[in-house]
């Protein structure tokens, strides 16, 4: 791949776990840039190492392949070489553009089912990958804070674990997802100022009971006062009644019963539950502060409610 790339690392290990499938976990793992063989006597690891090396010399002649594709054009950089752009040259040429400006499709993600966030820190910035059933729905990466410089490694893992938070709650909100195995230990090795985000966004860890990937389940507080409200609005429970007889065509209800206007959460008239839905969205530090548009839009995405542009402008005013 060309240099540069944010998510070369990713891509790399993504590559070596789907080549190394049918082994990962019996007696290797792919760490990164790194493969770990391991076995219990000499016998056996020996003839493990002898497959990985098979495997990975047959796929380096693959790659060979690949890179003679540039062959034609690097050779006119030869000292003393002629310039001469022939048939071959033009060949190389386009394809090569085509695999260059060619990018990778992101997918969209779907309702209801896991996602898995593919994390990694060095001393220079944090990566992830944001991915459900296989396929990429987003990439992020940045550079280390100044005093992020000083983090052991375990605690800039768990700042990639949220870092992805941050970015995707929208996404994670009453969601499971499930972290890489390399992000595991960090979990258990945590500071006291990450955990406090963790905390102000409400994340519940569970683990499997192998110990080995740690599941996340953003699910909010909010969420469940939302839903509770609504039992108690009785205009909101009539409203359930007319989409349960099919007379409503902008609502409707989810599995738990939870009712949404037009695929939005449906909030009742609770001044004091609408309050703390504008506080998250604006005062909470993962928000970033944001203006009236801004914060409108971001809500209108998950919430609905008569007068809600009114609310959020009177509240940005205060």
């Amino acid at each position: 791949m060309p240099f540069g790339l944010t998510n070369a690392l990713a891509a790399f290990m993504d590559l070596m776990n789907r080549i190394f499938k049918p082994y990962l976990e019996q007696f290797m793992v792919v760490f990164i840039d790194e493969i770990l063989v391991y076995f219990k006597d000499r016998e056996d690891h020996d003839k493990h190492i002898r497959i990985v090396m098979q495997i990975l010399k047959e796929r380096i002649r693959t790659w060979t392949v690949q890179t003679n594709r540039a062959s034609p054009l690097t050779k006119l950089l030869g000292k003393d070489t002629k310039f001469v752009w022939d048939d071959k040259c033009q060949e190389s040429f386009e394809k090569l553009k085509s695999l260059l400006t060619q990018a990778p499709i992101l997918s969209l993600s779907a309702e209801g089912k896991d996602y898995v966030v593919y994390s990694d820190a060095s001393h220079r910035g944090l990566g992830c990958v944001f991915m459900q059933e296989g396929k990429v729905i987003d990439y992020a990466s940045r550079k280390l804070k100044s005093h992020e410089l000083n983090y052991p490694t375990h605690n800039l893992e768990l700042a990639v674990i949220v870092f992805a938070l941050k970015i995707w709650r929208h996404y994670l909100y009453g969601e499971k997802y499930a972290l890489n195995r390399n992000s595991f230990a960090s979990l258990t090795l945590s500071p006291l100022p990450l955990l406090l985000e963790l905390i102000a966004m409400n994340v519940c860890l569970s683990f499997k009971s192998n110990g080995a990937i740690a599941n996340l389940q953003v699910k909010p507080v909010l969420l469940e006062q939302v839903q509770d409200a609504q039992k108690l609005d009785q205009k909101l429970v009539k409203q359930v009644e007319e989409v349960q007889n099919g007379r409503e065509s902008d609502f409707s209800l989810k599995k738990d019963g939870t009712l949404f206007y037009k695929n939005r959460l449906r909030v009742s008239n609770d001044d004091e539950l609408r309050k703390q839905i504008l506080i998250e969205e604006h005062s909470l530090p993962y928000a970033m502060h944001p203006r009236g548009t801004k914060m409108y839009r971001t809500i209108k995405e998950h919430y609905w409610w008569s007068g809600m542009k009114k609310d959020i402008a009177k509240f940005i005013s205060k």
